[in-house]
């Protein structure tokens, strides 16, 4: 059973049912993310080091404030942060593959190139 002071994190669930154990990722990252000084209190007595820093590398959905927070009390590289990585670098390439560089649509022409396009597309105007 969750503290009655922990039911408002678990808006969602039926507390009267819920078995933080059965469910540790889930507990350890709405308590990560919603929690007070008490509920992470609760936390620690709860679950292991281990089991919370494992949930904080692994965790997609904890905000990358919380995400950044937490990495550094418990000493975990951002890198090893799920909820840091950037969207592209959460799928895995296979082993010897690189990742393509950026676009030349995505780099910005030069001023140049966009007052020549402007001329063109205009040429009574100026």
């Amino acid at each position: 059973m969750i503290p009655q002071h922990l039911h408002p994190l678990f808006w969602d669930t039926d507390v009267s049912k819920f078995e933080p154990l059965d469910f540790p990722a889930y507990t350890i990252a709405r308590v990560l993310e919603l929690g007070d000084q008490d509920a992470i209190a609760w936390l620690r007595e709860t679950f292991t080091e281990a089991q919370i820093v494992s949930v904080l590398r692994m965790e997609r959905r904890l905000s990358r404030r919380s995400a950044n927070f937490w990495a550094l009390v418990y000493g975990v590289s951002r890198d090893q942060v799920a909820a840091l990585a950037l969207a592209s670098e959460r799928f895995l390439l296979p082993e010897g593959a690189e990742r393509d560089s950026t676009p030349d649509v995505l780099t910005p022409p030069s001023w140049e190139d966009l007052k020549q396009s402007y001329l063109n597309a205009t040429p009574g105007l100026l």
